[in-house]
């Protein structure tokens, strides 16, 4: 969820859903899970004295498909759902006042080889980096930092990458921590060269509204 919190081990940040009912004896319409039906069976065992009722199970809609009937590119719809935000260097989410979503970093690279090296130093927390439009790799954490490898087709390129923030540790020693920072936190490196001339798309998802599913 876009509001969750994460927890923390080590250098390693674990995303948790919103709910703080996971693993719990009860799932959040009241109903029991097999958790509560093992800790009944613990009890009788223990205590087979202790009288045991069966649990309420509340009635509930029968699951159904949901039809979706619109669906767009991000990179279709993009101009209309955010603007842009330039800077030399990349900005992290926290710079451009964004708390929660995504965040596109845009810039372009002119082919110097047939295969260039790529690398997002010190990013939050997931990524997916794309070529005119054309998705490369995708790296989580501890993956990212490692090389990318990627074909450069034209003479001048397009460059995508979109960071996913995937909550922050809401509690203990790394709740002010500069890791909780989301985004690029340090830049994108060609080969041995920092690439500048960023342009920032902050999307935090709160509304569809401006989403033109007319366009492909």
């Amino acid at each position: 969820g876009f509001m969750n919190g994460c927890s923390a081990r080590g250098t390693i940040d674990l995303p948790q859903i919103t709910s703080y009912d996971y693993d719990a004896p009860l799932d959040e319409q009241g109903n029991p899970t097999e958790k509560y039906f093992a800790l009944q069976k613990m009890l009788h065992e223990e205590y087979p004295a202790l009288p045991q009722a069966e649990p309420l199970v509340k009635d509930s809609f029968a699951q159904t498909a949901i039809p979706l009937t619109n669906k767009v590119s991000l990179f279709a719809t993009l101009e209309t759902i955010s603007q842009p935000v330039v800077s030399v260097y990349p900005q992290t989410m926290e710079q451009l006042g964004q708390n929660t979503g995504y965040l596109l970093y845009r810039t372009s690279i002119e082919k110097d080889a047939a295969e260039e090296k790529l690398r997002v130093i010190d990013g939050r927390d997931r990524l997916r980096l794309f070529v005119n439009q054309v998705h490369q790799a995708t790296q989580y954490q501890t993956e990212i930092g490692e090389d990318i490898y990627v074909t450069l087709p034209q003479e001048n390129n397009q460059i995508d990458i979109l960071m996913e923030n995937m909550g922050r540790v809401n509690y203990g020693h790394k709740l002010f921590a500069d890791t909780q920072k989301k985004g690029i936190r340090t830049g994108v490196m060609a080969d041995l060269h920092f690439m500048t001339q960023w342009q920032q798309y902050c999307l935090p998802m709160t509304s569809c509204e401006q989403v033109d599913y007319s366009r492909e």
